[in-house]
């Protein structure tokens, strides 16, 4: 019986875990978060254009050169970073990507008659969860999630 048992738990183990690699095959941009001491950014010709620092989480969405993957930082500026340097933090659809197109007032609350929790400038990446009547419920890649207008919103990918 106990036999019977620890079968089944392991089955379902397993299971879960060849869920969980296929649902994150099926998306097709991943949040990555630098895992060692730190990482350059580079320009596509190879240039030092920054540094991250461990546990600075980025945007990547399947653009390759060699070891290097094309990705999207906080500031919302662009450039590549050895993949060695990057683990998966998680993974979405590219089309929860958008970007802010001019700065924005974040909002704990939908309504703009709320008082702004903050601001973000433009061309800052965040992650839409949901957008309901002009408000979309956003996580930015430090993790802070907050309503903004989805007028203030492009898509990236």
């Amino acid at each position: 019986m106990k036999r019977n048992l620890v079968k089944f738990i392991c089955s379902l183990m397993i299971v879960a875990m060849l869920a969980a690699q296929v649902s994150a095959l099926a998306s097709n941009a991943y949040l990555l978060k630098v895992n060692g001491v730190g990482s350059y950014v580079r320009s596509e010709t190879g240039e030092k254009i920054g540094s991250l620092r461990k546990g600075t989480r980025v945007l990547y969405w399947g653009h390759k050169k060699g070891q290097m993957l094309k990705v999207m930082i906080a500031s919302g500026k662009i450039g590549y970073v050895y993949q060695g340097n990057l683990d998966t933090y998680g993974a979405m659809n590219a089309k929860q990507l958008y970007m802010t197109d001019s700065p924005t007032k974040l909002y704990k609350r939908v309504g703009s008659s709320m008082k702004a929790k903050g601001s973000v400038g433009k061309g800052v990446p965040l992650i839409v969860y949901r957008s309901v009547n002009g408000w979309a419920m956003v996580k930015s890649l430090a993790g802070k999630t907050a309503y903004v207008k989805t007028s203030n919103l492009k898509k990236i990918a």
